[in-house]
């Protein structure tokens, strides 16, 4: 669905399955992903809540199957069922913790925490290492140096497919900065 920039959307979408980015230019030029939803899930909730949102789009890196729900039956669905109100508000309170902590870890944390960080949680990624530059908001020099140094101390191994946990401990350690000089 395409609107104008800043415009609000008319409806939120329903992912069935499959994987969605946010997709935003970085002040570089460069594309950032600062959200990420895998359905099922409702994707972009704050934007149909909140009013006009940033200039952006929605980006399948996977093949997705959903539905579109318009604004208004989205915003009925939730003052009549209390369930799906706090399903969605609950879900809603998660993603602004994750988000603090992400910007918290952004403000302070070196680029190899970050990255060990991330695949602590992900287990592995299968992808480019520019697709998880965009997914942190790094350079993609940044992420290929400190999986490098997560890859020379035996953290992570790189593979053709992409980057997968080699050893958990050795990986927390980095997240936590205690494996760094």
């Amino acid at each position: 669905m395409v609107r104008p920039a800043g415009a609000a959307p008319e409806a939120v979408l329903l992912l069935l399955t499959g994987t969605i980015v946010a997709a935003y230019a970085g002040p570089s030029g460069g594309q950032l992903w600062p959200a990420r939803w895998d359905g099922p899930g409702i994707v972009d909730k704050p934007a149909i809540l909140g009013g006009p949102a940033p200039s952006g789009a929605l980006l399948a890196l996977t093949p997705c199957a959903g539905l579109l729900l318009s604004q208004h039956r989205f915003l009925r669905l939730l003052d009549e069922h209390e369930p799906v109100r706090r399903h969605v508000t609950g879900r809603l309170a998660v993603d602004a913790l994750a988000l603090r902590e992400r910007l918290a870890e952004a403000a302070t944390l070196p680029a190899v925490a970050r990255v060990a960080r991330w695949m602590l949680a992900a287990g592995a990624w299968h992808g480019s290492q520019e697709d998880l530059a965009r997914a942190l908001g790094l350079s993609r020099v940044t992420v290929n140096r400190a999986l490098g140094a997560l890859a020379r101390a035996a953290a992570v191994r790189l593979t053709s497919s992409g980057v997968r946990v080699a050893d958990r401990s050795r990986l927390a350690a980095h997240a936590y900065c205690e494996g760094q000089r």
